[in-house]
């Protein structure tokens, strides 16, 4: 997800807590999931995601450093899960909440973009939301889900047939992954790339495992003797 360049400094939020009455951080904020979700950024850290009323708060914590703030400024709410946000360059986009497992996991995305806010507007009004708008995600989690993640085995320890189960993603992603294409031009390899590997790692959530943990892993060496295994893992992603 793209973060708005309007970043408040931390001091600056930990002020405007402090006004209420006591110092505060905007880690103490108490709201309901899914208006306060956490997630994993791609060192595997975990980051609090925190809906106000004019802006989403997304506060990184980093071992032995001061938690990042940034800041994505809500400009207009088109329903309860839909938000027209600020993104860099003076653009505009549509984001998207679905609340996949109630009380567990979100799933957060840009849905739509566009050069103005009229422009999101009108298309969201005549087309919905797009098809593949699943692929452009990320996911969010309940602190009660967050802490059974924690404890979760990660990458190192998946199974064969779990692991099987996450690269097996053309069932279920292929014909939006085709719609996407065809959709936007959008034929970027790396794109794609992540796209299916998020698939997976939301797969292997539903199955049991943190993903986002940090660990040593090499599949290729853990099943280099599995035909099917290793054609999964290097099967190259195209369409007829």
């Amino acid at each position: 997800m793209k973060k708005t360049v309007f970043a408040l400094p931390l001091a600056t939020l930990v002020i405007g807590f402090s006004m209420m009455g006591r110092a505060q951080t905007p880690l103490d904020i108490d709201v309901d999931f899914p208006k306060k979700s956490f997630l994993f950024n791609s060192y595997g850290d975990k980051v609090t995601f925190i809906e106000l009323q004019d802006m989403f708060l997304s506060i990184e914590e980093r071992e032995e450093q001061e938690p990042r703030i940034d800041t994505i400024r809500i400009v207009k709410r088109l329903s309860e899960n839909d938000f027209i946000i600020t993104e860099r360059s003076n653009r505009f986009a549509l984001m998207h909440r679905e609340i996949l497992v109630p009380d567990s996991i979100v799933s957060m995305g840009a849905a739509i973009e566009g050069k103005s806010v009229e422009e999101i507007e009108s298309a969201y009004k005549k087309s919905g939301i797009p098809s593949y708008a699943p692929l452009r995600v990320r996911y969010a989690f309940s602190a009660p889900k967050i802490a059974q993640m924690e404890k979760a085995p990660g990458l190192d320890k998946v199974k064969r047939e779990d692991l099987i189960a996450s690269l097996s993603w053309r069932p279920e992603i292929g014909d939006m992954l085709k719609a996407y294409l065809e959709q936007t031009g959008d034929g970027q390899q790396f794109r794609i790339m992540q796209m299916v590997q998020n698939f997976g790692k939301k797969k292997l959530v539903d199955l049991g495992y943190n993903p986002y943990r940090q660990v040593v892993y090499n599949w290729h060496k853990q099943f280099a003797d599995d035909e099917e295994v290793m054609q999964l893992l290097d099967e190259p992603i195209s369409f007829d």
